[in-house]
Parts: structure tokens; C-alpha cells; sequence
């Protein structure tokens, strides 16, 4: 077996491992298999038991690009990880019509993201969710999630369609683990595919289980986020004050569009305020 074969199959090795390890569902295989292809295509996809690439997915590289910059996940394994994930959504638990795609697609991307975190850390982690950011609010105005794979469709841009089922399904899922708590997410993820294994499920399935297991009513997070394309726009202000136990910053945020139900992580730095 060459190196490069060998730098395979190691990392689909250890991208299932980790990916059972922070799932925490079950181990629906032993082992798996990497088959190429000839870029006669240019895709990747998950089979039960085997993932498929074509040869254009970059395999022949020997990983240096991966080993030589500790700030980047190399697309060769993001892509692993991702097909590897679909082992758990989209033959695990099952889509029920198009309008539910991002069950597997959004939740495989996620999942390959929280790959990325454990795999090369948190800064690496922040810099994918990014970029999935970046790219579904570019596209937005394509449909939204619950569109699926009509995304794009009629312009043949399978770009909009990634974008949208795979990163904007992606980033809702973020979103949601910030609203509910780590806790209530990963046991709502549980929850979910184990009351769903091996059955075709629907998003309002996803959202009872979430809900059971956070306690929040969730459907206008979901109203908005997977079957609307609005995104939530911002006014801020902010202003200082003394008070009596020092000087304190106010700040003012207030949504000043369609009016969605947001997380927003607010960085305070240390006011040194001159007498």
C-alpha cells in the first residue's frame, strides 16, 4: 500500500472514530472503505459502509498541505468527514421529501465542522463557520432551506444549493446549539436519531425532539430560519455612564427587519475611561 493510500484510509479511520465520539449516537459500522473514481465526475458521496470520490477531490495530494498550516482543515478531509457523517444522516435516519434534505446534507456539514473542531481546534472551528456563514448570506435570496435540492435548480447553480442546504443548514444548527445549550442540543440530537434510525423522518420531527429536550417552544425558530429566506438586520448603539459603583457602556441592539429569534455573542473589552 503506498503512503498516500496510507494517509487515507488512517484518516477515514480516525474521522469516524471522532465523529462517533462526539455524536455519541452508535456505531452503525465497523469499518469503512474509500473508493476512487476516475474524474470522469467531479462529487463525492456516502454509500452505506463506502465513500466514493473522484479522483479530482484531491487524494493523490499526500496530506502536506494538511500537516503544514495548523489554522486550515485541507478539503480532503472536510469532505471525508462530511461523507462519513451522511453514515449517521441520510442512511441512519432517512429524509422524508426534498423539502427535508438538509436532514442529511446540512446536518452531514455541521457534524464535519464539529470534526474540524476536535480535529484542529476551536480557531479552526470559528474560520468554517465563517465561511458557511459567508457563503449562505450571499445566496440567501436562492430559497430557503426547506427548498432543498429545487435550490438553483432552474439556473443549474449547484453552487446556491450548497450554499443553502448544506451551509445555511449547517449554520441553523449552530444557531440552535447557542440558543438551547450544549446539553439540551447534543441530547436533542440523541433523542432525535434514535427515536428515527433507519426511517424516513421530517423537520418537525427534529424540532418536537429539540424542543422536548431544551423545554423552548422552537417553532418560529424554525419558521424563520428553514422555511423563510429573511435575515435578521441590526441597529446598534451604544453609550457610556457614571454611576455610583463606576462608569458602565450601554449598549443598545435592535432589530430593524423582519424580526427573527438570533444569538449573538457580544465581546466586551475593558473600558479605560480617563478622569
Amino acid at each position: 500500500m503506498s503512503s498516500n493510500a496510507d494517509f487515507v484510509h488512517l484518516h477515514l479511520h480516525t474521522e469516524y472514530s471522532l465523529l462517533d465520539a462526539c455524536c455519541r449516537l452508535d456505531k452503525l459500522m465497523s469499518k469503512a472503505a474509500k473508493l476512487e473514481f476516475p474524474a470522469i465526475a467531479t462529487f463525492a458521496q456516502s454509500f452505506a459502509n463506502t465513500i466514493a470520490y473522484s479522483e479530482d477531490i484531491g487524494f493523490l495530494q499526500d496530506g502536506a498541505a494538511l500537516k503544514s498550516d495548523p489554522n486550515k482543515i485541507d478539503m480532503v478531509t472536510f469532505v471525508t468527514a462530511h461523507e462519513i457523517a451522511h453514515q449517521w444522516w441520510g442512511h441512519g435516519v432517512g429524509w422524508q421529501n426534498y423539502h427535508d434534505q438538509w436532514l442529511s446534507e446540512g446536518f452531514s456539514q455541521y457534524f464535519a465542522a464539529l470534526y474540524a473542531s476536535s480535529f484542529r481546534g476551536d480557531d479552526v472551528f470559528q474560520g468554517v463557520l465563517r465561511r458557511m456563514r459567508r457563503w449562505a448570506i450571499n445566496e440567501s435570496d436562492q430559497g430557503p432551506v426547506s427548498l432543498g435540492y429545487r435550490v438553483g435548480h432552474i439556473k443549474d447553480d449547484g453552487r446556491a444549493f450548497r450554499a443553502i442546504v448544506y451551509n445555511k443548514g449547517a449554520m441553523v444548527l449552530h444557531m440552535l446549539r447557542q440558543l438551547v445549550g450544549d446539553d439540551a442540543f447534543f441530547s436533542g440530537l440523541r433523542r432525535f436519531y434514535l427515536s428515527s434510525r433507519f426511517r424516513k423522518v421530517g423537520t418537525e420531527d427534529f424540532r418536537f425532539a429539540m424542543q422536548e429536550a431544551s423545554g423552548q417552544d422552537l417553532e418560529r425558530y424554525f419558521e424563520r430560519w428553514i422555511y423563510s429566506t429573511a435575515l435578521p438586520k441590526a441597529a446598534f448603539s451604544w453609550r457610556t455612564e457614571t454611576r455610583p459603583d463606576g462608569p458602565r457602556a450601554l449598549l443598545h441592539v435592535e432589530q430593524t427587519g423582519a424580526v427573527l429569534k438570533v444569538t449573538r455573542a457580544i465581546s466586551v473589552a475593558k473600558l479605560m475611561l480617563a478622569d
